[in-house]
């Protein structure tokens, strides 16, 4: 009978390394852009029009430089979880020290249309849009992440890492986030 053996560079075919990348360039997001370039034309005429040079366009473009950078991004290595935010790396989290992955099913509205690095009273946020994955280390700390595919990643971590619990929730990140701050008291 033959023996089957399974190689290190075989494990890294059957689990390798996922990357998620949310809120890149979409179709939703250049019309957004298109919309606010129209917008600060407009402000900009109208600004010159009157004589006034003021402020507020150049914050316009500052902001909508802002909305066509912006992106939050994931790796899964076989050691490692990396989120990059532009492309600066902000966190690194051996996958050792996950402790739990869970699915948010539903964020509030200001989730939904907001983005940014948060410090939400129990843990960091790294999203764009609403949150959809949380992450508990095993020294009680939480972060939250927007990814784009959570189920994916959720995978990719568990064949890394068995030891990992994974789990849904309905309610949104930021009472999940407060109610794992309070459950650890």
């Amino acid at each position: 009978m033959k023996q089957h053996t399974t190689t290190p560079e075989k494990q890294v075919e059957d689990h390798p390394q996922i990357r998620s990348l949310a809120f890149g360039i979409t179709r939703e997001r250049i019309i957004i852009l298109i919309g606010f370039a129209v917008l600060i034309g407009y402000v900009y005429v109208v600004t010159q029009h009157a004589g006034e040079v003021t402020w507020l366009p150049w914050v316009l473009v500052g902001f909508l430089v802002h909305l066509a950078v912006f992106n939050i991004g994931l790796t899964v290595t076989d050691k490692q979880v990396i989120i990059r935010c532009c492309g600066v790396r902000v966190k690194r989290v051996d996958l050792e020290q996950i402790q739990r992955v869970v699915k948010v099913k539903e964020g509030s509205g200001i989730e939904r249309w907001s983005f940014g690095l948060h410090y939400l009273g129990g843990g960091w946020a790294y999203h764009v849009g609403a949150l959809n994955l949380a992450f508990q280390l095993k020294n009680k700390k939480i972060f939250l992440v927007t990814v784009e595919d959570p189920e994916a990643v959720m995978e990719n971590i568990k064949s890394k890492q068995p030891a990992v619990e994974l789990g849904t929730r309905d309610n949104s990140a930021q009472a999940m986030i407060m109610g794992m701050s309070f459950a650890r008291r």
